[in-house]
């Protein structure tokens, strides 16, 4: 003799109409946000790899044409877009991408880095910058204001 033993079940109210537990809605939105939330920062940190491989072999990134590209932040695309001079392939697009991680990350720390790299940078008047993908006023990208550096001139991208 076969005996079946009941199924549990949870209570009515947590079911919904298919049985499932969450709605066919619900999990495709988390399915969305998870794949937006996590897919970002993914790239950022393969971009990252990509160009620490780089250094760490010593090979050039002057006027380097990046073939790991990241996924952007839409203002970001805005600012890198090659119509303002800059563009998403150089390295202009790493150090946005350091920028924003600092701001997510240790936002106090991100203004001195900011300040530093802009100090090299006007030390070393004879490099152009355009190579680097280096929009017109690429310090008020990165956050460093003429106010914040009275001694450093605002250094232009030149071709």
């Amino acid at each position: 003799m076969h005996t079946t033993v009941p199924r549990t079940r949870a209570p009515l109210a947590q079911r919904t109409r298919r049985g499932r537990f969450i709605s066919t809605r619900s999990r495709r939105f988390i399915r969305n946000r998870r794949r937006r939330s996590s897919s970002r920062p993914a790239s950022w940190l393969r971009h990252l790899t990509y160009v620490r491989d780089l250094c760490a072999h010593h090979r050039r990134v002057y006027n380097r044409m990046m073939t790991t590209l990241p996924k952007l932040l839409d203002s970001d695309k805005a600012v890198l877009n090659t119509k303002h001079g800059g563009s998403s392939k150089r390295v202009f697009t790493s150090i946005v991408i350091v920028m924003r991680i600092f701001q997510r990350t240790w936002p106090g720390d991100w203004p001195g880095m900011a300040r530093r790299l802009a100090e090299v940078i006007a030390s070393h008047p004879g490099v152009s910058l355009s190579p680097m993908g280096f929009p017109g006023g690429w310090n008020k990208i990165i956050g460093v204001d003429r106010d914040d550096n009275r001694n450093l001139e605002e250094k232009t991208p030149r071709d």
